[in-house]
């Protein structure tokens, strides 16, 4: 399964990567694991570009993109991310499909920007109560993604250690954040730390039920 081809946009906080395709009024953005590159969602493609149109991206720290210039907590994640989608012309409102620790960032989102959210999938969500058991699994993480995504550790651990180093940060900042916003909500769990690898066709029925929700 081929994903679309790889753009990027010079962003004030530096080079972002990303892809951007399909058809249709919906807007589907797909935030990543802590680490995981945008090849994480290949499984989805073409399929999911029936349902929308799709992007999906690397955060700073992580393979296409530029090193972090500054701390990346949520609030600098979800800037940098409303950036990207003012440049690729995504206007809202979006469907947010978080896995893992993207899953806090969807959150956050939607909690900040709730006139610009359309319906937010969790997939294997972190919780905010997990920031240090997720801390002391980062060398692991590190080897599972890349043996999932045939790629050395080494070329992971400097975006997935900047993420993980500011997740009690990034706690707080959704504490404080106010209440989530009413739109459609669902969750997938249950396929390990890959879900959106694992079970394709269930994320994708999860968006539709969303879509159709909404």
């Amino acid at each position: 399964m081929a994903l679309p081809p790889i753009q990027a946009v010079q962003t004030r906080g530096g080079r972002l990567a990303f892809v951007a395709s399909g058809e249709g009024d919906a807007r589907i953005v797909l935030v990543n694991g802590a680490g995981v590159s945008l090849d994480g969602w290949r499984a989805l493609y073409p399929a999911i570009e029936k349902l929308g149109r799709t992007l999906a991206w690397d955060r700073f720290g992580v393979k296409g993109s530029d090193p972090p210039r500054s701390p990346q907590t949520g609030l600098a994640i979800i800037a940098a991310l409303r950036e990207l989608l003012a440049y690729a012309g995504f206007e809202p409102p979006y469907v947010l499909v978080g896995h893992s620790v993207g899953a806090l960032y969807a959150d956050l989102f939607a909690r900040l920007h709730p006139a610009e959210t359309r319906a937010v999938l969790f997939l294997e969500a972190a919780h905010v109560a997990d920031p240090q058991e997720l801390r002391s699994h980062e060398g692991g993480f590190a080897r599972a993604i890349s043996n999932r995504l045939e790629v050395p550790p080494g070329l992971l651990r400097g975006g997935l250690h900047g993420e993980l180093a500011c997740l009690e940060t990034t706690c707080r900042q959704l504490a404080a954040a106010g209440p989530f916003p009413d739109v459609p909500v669902g969750a997938l769990a249950g396929g390990g730390h890959f879900p959106q690898l694992a079970q394709p066709q269930r994320v994708l029925r999860e968006i539709a039920g969303l879509l159709a929700r909404s």
